[in-house]
């Protein structure tokens, strides 16, 4: 849930208000915020927060000692409707959502569109927009899983939807296994890391259902799951690095909205990685099975 380093998340009691949790950039520190902060003032709020942790990246930005409360003190006073938080939020617990194909809900459907490299034309997406103009659908989604998801497509509509998938030859019922992987942005080395795991996982028939796995290449960067696979340097020079190894890694009762608990394996060579990450989706299951 807390993917990003400003993230909002609906008050249960009061619809017209958000908790907000701040992770910094570039660390693992997640502060929540004191206030509730109103609907209308989401956009305006995220600004503030971005344009002060910028002005003082030495406080706030890769910083192991960012200070939540310094930067409150910095915005409390901006023009916003807000009110304390009374209670703090209990976050619930994760569940893998599924975000592809073109789903049911009441009389309704939902178009959530992934695709293998994280590329979507312009083309493709102008012809969406468009659909959506004539729908009379006023939004497009977009997930952090880096699909897109239209929701509110009428019956009469379903076929136009269709006709635009089959005409830009969009697959929307990939594998769980591909579908359960989070990679960084505009990582081609991880995209690729992806799809050998992803293979091997296929290949084997490994179950992967409600298991989310993050892969991370690069030093600093934020990756949400369950079971993280880090690349790094064995031997590191500078900001480049010889003979690189994996390791593995798991969030506290293997939750996404966690923090890291402990190292399920260190130093694999990637000819042995896949096998060692089928080992670990079995320990998420044996964890499960014990709760």
């Amino acid at each position: 849930m807390l993917t990003g380093n400003i993230n909002w998340v609906a008050a249960p009691d009061d619809t017209n208000y958000w908790y907000l949790f701040i992770r910094f950039p570039k660390t693992n520190i997640v502060y929540e915020w004191k206030d509730l902060v109103s609907t209308n003032d989401l956009a305006g709020m995220s600004l503030l927060i971005e344009e002060t942790i910028l002005k003082d990246p030495g406080s706030f930005y890769d910083n192991e000692q960012a200070n939540g409360d310094a930067l409150y003190e910095k915005v409390k006073n901006g023009p916003f409707k807000t009110k304390l938080v009374t209670q703090p939020l209990s976050l619930p617990a994760f569940n893998l959502p599924y975000y592809e194909g073109l789903n049911r809900y009441q009389n309704k459907y939902w178009l959530g569109i992934y695709r293998r490299d994280e590329l979507f034309s312009i083309k493709f997406l102008l012809e969406v927009c468009q659909l959506c103009i004539e729908s009379g659908i006023e939004q497009i989604c977009s997930t952090s899983w880096k699909s897109i998801l239209i929701k509110d497509i009428e019956e009469k509509y379903r076929k136009d939807w269709n006709y635009l998938l089959d005409k830009h030859q969009i697959n929307v019922r990939h594998a769980a296994n591909e579908l359960n992987f989070q990679v960084e942005d505009n990582s081609f080395r991880a995209l690729q890391l992806k799809n050998h795991l992803v293979k091997y996982l296929n290949d084997d028939d490994t179950r992967t259902f409600g298991v989310c796995v993050g892969i991370k290449t690069r030093r600093k960067s934020e990756v949400f799951s369950s079971i993280l696979v880090r690349r790094r340097p064995l031997i590191p020079l500078g900001k480049l690095g010889l003979f690189y190894v994996y390791d593995i890694l798991c969030a506290k009762d293997y939750n996404p909205n966690e923090r890291t608990d402990f190292v399920y394996s260190s130093s694999n060579p990637k000819f042995v990685l896949a096998e060692q990450l089928r080992r670990a989706v079995l320990s998420y299951y044996e964890h499960g099975r014990q709760i």
